[in-house]
């Protein structure tokens, strides 16, 4: 009786078998699949077979009859069970096909060890009037490399100040310049801008249809509510243009009942 691995390497062996038809892969793959490995029968009906299949009937007699002839399946017919026929995978030609196909594998790795390596003739591109030089970075168009008394005498990097979050201290050599070189803005103020994008691009897919309703929302808007609705869309995403309607509309409540320290204006 084939074990789970047998029949596991059974499919492999039909998908890598020569010489059949896609369909008759098809319903050899529901025969093997059908195998009852407690009882160690395989009698699916004829139209079992057909619907699992998606064909009509007379193509799954004809198909069993072609993988018979091949020798991958052995059919015999029996008056029990509904009149169904019996089958029986030819597991060890299913395996062999697995075996053969592992060798194939072996003396395929062996040929490309044993093939030289072709020598490709070496094509001249270059112009005439090229010349050699050193290849060096971009701000450093010398041919000599940094002296050592150059390289004792080079700053370590340095905070910046206020206005400048993170950059490089200028080297001063006696065959070059090193420029100050910026690395921008910090990955906290690039997350901030990002949300906030977020939020304001859901403010005006929501509302920007209604000029009116879009025209007052904006008008509610202050920086404080920016950096309130930012903050939040930081949290999670999607909450910012939340936090900003219920912010606008609870002052605007507040404004209309005659509370104070909710005013809205568009400046402040």
């Amino acid at each position: 009786m084939p074990t789970t691995l047998t029949i596991l390497l059974a499919h492999k062996g039909l998908n890598l078998a020569e010489g059949l038809l896609p369909f008759d892969r098809s319903v050899m793959g529901t025969i093997i699949d059908c195998y009852n490995r407690r009882t160690g029968r395989c009698d699916p009906s004829i139209s079992t077979i057909a619907d699992l299949v998606g064909c009509d009937p007379r193509t799954v007699i004809r198909s069993t009859q072609r993988l018979g002839a091949s020798g991958f399946l052995r059919k015999i017919k029996h008056g029990g069970n509904n009149h169904c026929n019996q089958y029986e995978p030819n597991w060890q030609k299913l395996l062999n096909c697995v075996a053969e196909w592992k060798s194939k594998k072996a003396n395929r790795r062996k040929r490309s060890k044993l093939t030289p390596e072709s020598v490709s003739q070496c094509i001249v591109s270059h112009i005439a009037s090229d010349r050699t030089a050193t290849q060096t970075f971009s701000t450093n168009q010398s041919k000599l490399t940094l002296p050592t008394e150059a390289k004792s005498q080079a700053q370590p990097l340095v905070a910046s100040g206020a206005k400048s979050r993170s950059s490089i201290t200028s080297v001063q050599s006696p065959s070059h310049f090193v420029p100050r070189l910026s690395f921008g803005i910090s990955s906290k103020q690039v997350a901030r801008d990002a949300a906030e994008r977020r939020w304001n691009r859901d403010l005006q897919h929501q509302f920007g249809s209604d000029a009116k309703i879009y025209g007052d929302l904006i008008e509610g808007v202050t920086s404080e509510i920016m950096t309130m609705a930012t903050d939040a869309e930081l949290k999670e995403r999607g909450a910012g243009i939340v936090w900003l309607i219920q912010e606008i509309f609870k002052r605007r409540t507040a404004c209309s009942e005659g509370v104070g320290g909710g005013q809205i204006s568009g400046g402040s």
